[in-house]
């Protein structure tokens, strides 16, 4: 039988250092191991008021169920996000961005991706991770998110510069077609 958090079935149960996860149809959840719940939701509100993208969290209780045993948990929850994942620190996690962004085909998305990725930079996002959709908007959304308040260029000098290739091809192509 599978697992259900507050009767939802529980598709996905990726590993992470941090703490536990749990992945339904709509929603993450994830036990925050030693870090309290209260300032990593707070975290992600700092780094929206900075510019950066990221989903809605907040804190939850929720009871997962896996058969006859029932276990209580106190989480923060994000909206599920669809898109390819990316993180800096694996190997090749700027390219699936990058790769991503040069296929964005609307100038509005491709500025919006851009302004997401300085934000990130110059709040200091540290193991940038998250996903990216090129038909959604923002198209890049931070996860797991972890920053020092001081800009990191070089840490997103590519995809910076991958994102400014993008907008400036964009932004000429419509001058060729007005």
């Amino acid at each position: 039988m599978a697992k259900k958090i507050n009767g939802e079935t529980v598709e996905m149960e990726p590993r992470s250092r941090e703490g536990q996860v749990w992945i339904t149809a709509n929603w993450v959840y994830k036990t925050c191991g030693s870090r309290n719940a209260h300032d990593v939701v707070e975290s992600y509100q700092q780094a929206r008021a900075a510019g950066v993208p990221v989903p809605d969290v907040c804190v939850t209780r929720i009871d997962v169920e896996d058969g006859a045993a029932s276990a209580s948990h106190s989480v923060i929850r994000m909206t599920r996000l669809s898109g390819r994942f990316f993180q800096f620190s694996k190997g090749g996690g700027e390219r699936v961005l990058e790769t991503e962004l040069a296929a964005v085909d609307n100038s509005l998305l491709a500025q919006s991706a851009l302004a997401g990725l300085e934000a990130a930079c110059a709040l200091g996002v540290t193991d940038p991770q998250g996903f990216v959709n090129r038909s959604s908007n923002p198209p890049v959304m931070f996860i797991d998110l972890h920053f020092t308040g001081a800009p990191r260029p070089v840490a997103f000098e590519s995809v910076i510069g991958a994102a400014r290739v993008q907008l400036a091809r964009l932004r000429e192509r419509f001058k060729e077609t007005s």
